[in-house]
């Protein structure tokens, strides 16, 4: 099989690369093939005595090779043709060293399945590679979980060096996804090039390979949230014991506390599988029979119950408000009046909620009632409506300014958005920073950051950074996405220029949430107390949903009547959608 993938390697395009075979635990069949294999392209050979896996095999490529790039592949992994090709030009055309490519891979089986459950685990397997490849063009909030540095994955030598390499304590698996996430951490762009095919020769039985990695990735996940503090997309696995439905956490606190019967379970869900066969049952076979090799995985790491509950931790409550004034057209959700503000605030304080920063927010240090306060745009009215309450009712807010309009007007909404208002001069800015506000950056200019070049994009988020640093004096290190736009690219460069947290318009709230695309509550004049306090608590209210299908359902009958009667039952039904959707400034 390793013959055949150099043997695919012959016919790539390209000027001086090179291929490094690295042997994690030297053998006598690959000692053979090192001594008698002759390509037409350099090969030199690393041959490790002893097998570490393949992180530290990996590695130790990295550091024979010559190149500027790196390009890894499997020995059980054909390249397709031009695949060298459409990675080197991916990399020239943009011009960057924090830049990772990624291509596609292909399943390909050497044999047919042995079972009807082999052959529901390899459409899953490959729902899942086609499910990796669309993720790149989605923008959303999951980025963490596509950060793959890996099989079929190219980027700068000097890049990889840079960033410390692939964790050589995880030996069995997810080593390229925790490396890939920090690299997406540092800011590095993810680049996908269908074209750069490889054909995977899978050789192994995939129900017999579950229960193994399932328990490896326990393994890795727990290490990764006791050694390395991580809390992301990718380990969320470890918070089932407490969040989600009920029937879910049922289950796997019985894998927990009872494996060997829920072990049982899933073999009879096996045999329903293959005697029916049933997907229904696969899916109940699979579930049980991971889940309760997964915790094992976990409790070899000396975890129980209570020190994953600890870690854990809240959701993370972030409010989201624009202007503090009376509302100047029916657009009310960029308006929220002071008094009713007033009276969110006094009411969130009678509740015991402590506001804190955006920073104390992620510290995750403080008590379960909590809120962060933003203000997107930075409105005069702030200084006349808000600000005088700051100190007295220990507020924290932080302000995301639009850099290129302080001291002047909203220009940027245009005809299609509320009327254009007065925003915060400088030395309200500077008076307000002495009593604790804090200050981010809403770009420049307020524009659609997907939408721009490059260069563009750098400006609208490094240079609105820099030139805020220099008004306030202090390190900004928060950003807000204007009109909630953001996508990898985007991303990327908010993470590349050095903030460490950033804001979207995703409704609801955070919890164990990319740092750079948190989740916020979007406060409106609409909002009553009673739901306010609802999404707070859960990121939705239930009170107000219920409202909003009540006032569907009434429109909807209202439509049958005569159009006197349908038009005053509609006006009286009026009811705002629930939901946090639409863009927010």
């Amino acid at each position: 099989m390793l013959r055949a993938t150099l043997d695919s390697l012959g016919g790539q395009r390209g000027d001086g690369f090179e291929v490094v075979v690295v042997c994690d635990g030297e053998d006598a069949q690959t000692r053979a093939l090192a001594d008698s294999y002759s390509p037409q392209y350099p090969l030199r050979w690393v041959l490790l005595p002893d097998n570490r896996g393949p992180a530290a095999a990996r590695n130790a490529g990295a550091r024979a090779a010559l190149g500027a790039l790196l390009l890894f592949l499997d020995d059980d992994t054909l390249a397709s043709q031009d695949w060298l090709l459409y990675h080197t030009n991916s990399h020239g055309s943009v011009g960057a060293a924090d830049v990772v490519v990624c291509g596609d891979i292909i399943e390909t089986y050497l044999q047919q399945p042995g079972s009807v459950a082999e052959r529901f685990l390899r459409d899953d397997r490959n729902r899942i590679l086609r499910a990796k490849n669309f993720a790149f063009e989605l923008p959303g909030d999951d980025f963490d979980l596509h950060a793959v540095c890996g099989v079929n994955c190219s980027i700068g030598r000097v890049a990889f060096l840079d960033a410390g390499g692939f964790d050589e304590t995880l030996r069995y698996v997810s080593e390229d996804t925790e490396f890939g996430l920090r690299l997406h951490g540092k800011g590095f762009r993810f680049l996908h090039e269908a074209r750069a095919l490889v054909h995977h020769q899978s050789t192994k039985d995939l129900k017999e390979c579950l229960a193994e990695s399932s328990r490896h990735t326990g393994v890795a996940d727990a290490y990764r949230l006791v050694v390395k503090h991580q809390r992301n997309a990718q380990l969320k696995n470890l918070t089932l014991l407490h969040t989600g439905g009920r029937k879910n956490r049922l289950k796997h606190r019985l894998a927990w506390k009872y494996p060997d019967a829920l072990e049982t379970l899933a073999v009879t869900f096996l045999r329903l599988t293959e005697l029916a066969n049933s997907e229904f049952f696969f899916q109940r076979w699979r579930n049980c029979a991971s889940a309760v090799q997964y915790w094992q995985g976990v409790k070899s790491r000396g975890l129980t119950i209570d020190d994953i509950g600890r870690s854990v931790g809240q959701p993370l409550p972030v409010l989201s408000f624009h202007s503090i004034s009376v509302p100047e057209d029916r657009q009310s959700r960029y308006w929220v009046r002071p008094e009713r503000f007033r009276r969110f605030m006094q009411c969130l304080l009678a509740q015991g909620v402590q506001c804190v920063t955006p920073m104390e927010l992620m510290a995750d240090t403080f008590p379960t009632k909590r809120v962060c306060l933003t203000f997107d745009d930075g409105y005069e009215d702030f200084y006349t409506e808000v600000f005088p309450y700051v100190e007295n009712w220990q507020l924290k807010p932080t302000i995301f300014l639009v850099m290129d309009y302080i001291g002047g007007f909203s220009a940027w909404r245009g005809m299609d958005g509320p009327h254009e208002k007065k925003l915060l001069s400088q030395p309200q800015i500077l008076e307000m920073q002495r009593y604790g506000v804090e200050f981010g950056s809403h770009s420049l200019t307020h524009a659609w950051l997907p939408g721009l070049s490059d260069a563009e994009l750098s400006r609208e988020v490094a240079v609105s950074k820099s030139r805020l640093e220099d008004l306030l004096g202090a390190e900004v290190t928060c950003f807000a996405y204007p009109s909630g736009g953001v996508d990898l690219r985007v991303r990327a460069a908010v993470a590349a220029a050095g903030y460490k947290l950033a804001f979207t318009a995703n409704p609801g709230l955070s919890f164990w949430q990319d740092p750079f695309c948190l989740n916020r509550i979007e406060v409106r004049e609409t909002d009553r107390l009673l739901d306010l306090l609802l999404r707070i608590r859960s990121g939705r209210s239930r009170l107000a949903e219920a409202r909003f299908a009540l006032h569907r359902a009434i429109s909807a009958a209202a439509t049958h009547l005569p159009r006197p009667a349908s038009h005053t039952i509609r006006r009286f039904a009026r009811w705002p959608n629930p939901s946090n959707s639409g863009p927010p400034s």
